[in-house]
């Protein structure tokens, strides 16, 4: 039976023990094979060793962490696991904004922590220098070279992500405009696993019903 992962996942809490059997990577897409009690199961009896695939499709972003690859005597495989709508992130809210800055920051460490702590108050899997204008090899030592000049692109992301640093502009007298485009909404899917993310088009659950 193939069904969405996110209604499956409604419907259907994970119970441990579960354990990650295999990984598949392969171009876009991504398959979790795990086997574990089959709470799922119209009678899910005592066995604990029911297969169950999770597959991603349409994989646009991806950073794996050890939880991607953990031994196949871990019974609590999906502790740190979810997925949800991308659309759901407060962090990804809003229209696409570019904040420009025309004069040097006045104190760069405070844009930096202002930001870092909105990401991770937001549960952000993103790292910071996604959002600010890092240079070529999105480096601390050439963001801090950069923001000496007098007009320079400051950070580029949501209208969630930029208001914090825009406040924190304003409150240093630094000069600079934005510039916003206007998005779509966001159909694709945020898949988080300890400190690991995907985003993707499509996940599904397959499994023998």
């Amino acid at each position: 039976m193939k069904t969405d992962l996110l209604e499956f996942l409604a419907e259907n809490e994970i119970h441990h023990p579960t354990r990650v059997e295999e990984l598949n990577l392969r171009g876009s897409s991504a398959s979790l094979h795990l086997t574990g009690r089959g709470s799922w199961l119209d009678k899910p009896g005592d066995r604990e060793d029911v297969g169950i695939e999770f597959q991603f499709d349409g994989i646009e972003d991806a950073r794996i962490s050890e939880e991607w690859f953990l031994a196949d005597d871990c019974d609590e495989a999906l502790e740190n696991f979810s997925v949800a709508p991308m659309r759901q992130q407060e962090w990804a809210a809003g229209d696409a904004v570019r904040v420009f800055c025309g004069q040097p920051l006045r104190d760069p460490l405070s844009v930096v922590g202002v930001l870092d702590d909105y990401l991770m108050q937001s549960g952000c899997p993103y790292e910071i220098a996604h959002f600010l204008h890092m240079g070529d090899h999105r480096s601390f030592r050439q963001f801090f070279e950069m923001v000496r000049n007098e007009n320079y692109l400051l950070l580029s992301g949501s209208a969630s992500v930029s208001r914090p640093v825009l406040l924190e502009l304003e409150r240093q007298g630094v000069d600079h405009s934005t510039i916003t485009e206007q998005t779509e909404e966001d159909s694709r899917l945020l898949v988080i696993w300890g400190c690991g993310y995907l985003i993707c088009r499509s996940a599904l659950a397959i499994y023998d019903a």
